[in-house]
């Protein structure tokens, strides 16, 4: 089992992704801050860290150059992620030996896509538990799935037009419901593939 490592100082976003990737069969721990996560990451053999680019104590870049500089650590992955969009940043975070930079505006679903990518694309599905497979739905349940995501994805496509008509929006608002609408229309594309057999 991949051993995940997450650190951030926002305690929801921390429970959120640990709850994703647990759920994916992951060993997840995590950090409040850099200082704490590069303790443990010492102590540990974790295969992956995700930290926050921004944190009080040790910041990711500083996290990920610690890691990357110690000849026993600097195998382990380290993907950066923050909520500012600074291209900056996520040129930083490649040259200090990031793996990846990550918006967290993108949501938890993308982050988790993401770090499963980042352990080897086969880990989402190899994780998956033998008794889960078996649980999957059958094909009448699964396009009533899809019809009922479907609606769900277009109320809050309706939801978003009409923030955004509301007139001018402060710059970050207006980031957070542009990327809420392209997950909401990547939701939509899922929802109407057909079912697999």
């Amino acid at each position: 089992m991949k051993k995940i490592l997450l650190v951030d100082d926002e305690p929801d976003i921390l429970e959120t992704l640990r709850f994703r990737l647990s759920a994916g069969g992951y060993d997840v721990d995590v950090a409040p801050n850099g200082a704490e996560a590069l303790a443990m990451v010492r102590n540990g053999g974790f295969d992956l860290v995700v930290a926050d680019f921004m944190m009080p104590e040790l910041n990711g870049i500083e996290l990920t150059r610690q890691i990357k500089a110690d000849p026993v650590l600097f195998l382990t992955k380290v993907i950066l992620f923050s909520a500012n969009p600074d291209p900056n940043h996520r040129k930083r975070a490649m040259e200090c030996g990031a793996e990846e930079y990550l918006p967290k505006t993108q949501g938890a679903a993308f982050l988790a896509e993401k770090i499963n990518e980042a352990l080897g694309s086969s880990e989402a599905s190899n994780a998956q538990p033998a008794a889960e497979k078996a649980a999957s739905p059958p094909a009448a349940e699964d396009t009533q799935f899809r019809r009922e995501l479907s609606l769900l994805t277009r109320s809050l496509t309706d939801l978003l037009r009409l923030a955004q008509s509301t007139g001018e929006l402060p710059e970050a608002t207006r980031y957070a419901v542009e990327s809420a609408s392209r997950v909401a229309d990547d939701i939509r594309k899922l929802a109407e593939k057909s079912p697999t057999a």
